[in-house]
C-alpha cells in the first residue's frame, strides 16, 4: 500500500502494534524498515514529520487481517 497522508502517527503505530505479523516500510531509496520495532518507530515518525521522502514509500503487510486494520490510514 502506498503512503498517502498519516496525520495521526501515534494512532497509526498503535494499530501497527496490534498487527499479527510483520509490517514494513519500504522507502523510495530501497530501505526496508520493520514498523513494529521501537527504534524504527522513532525513525519513521521523524521521516513523516519532516517529510523526508516517506510519501513515496510503501507499506508491506504480510497478513490480510492486518491490512484491513491499517486500511483507514491509506487513501
Amino acid at each position: 500500500m502506498k503512503i498517502e497522508n498519516i496525520s495521526d502517527i501515534n494512532k497509526f503505530f498503535e494499530m501497527v502494534d496490534q498487527c499479527e505479523e510483520r509490517v514494513e516500510l519500504r522507502t523510495n531509496r530501497g530501505d526496508c524498515i520493520n514498523l513494529k520495532g521501537t527504534l524504527s518507530k522513532f525513525v519513521v515518525a521523524a521521516m513523516l514529520i519532516n517529510n523526508l521522502g516517506v510519501q513515496q514509500g510503501e507499506i508491506i503487510i504480510y497478513n490480510l487481517k492486518d491490512a484491513e486494520r491499517l486500511m483507514p490510514f491509506f487513501a
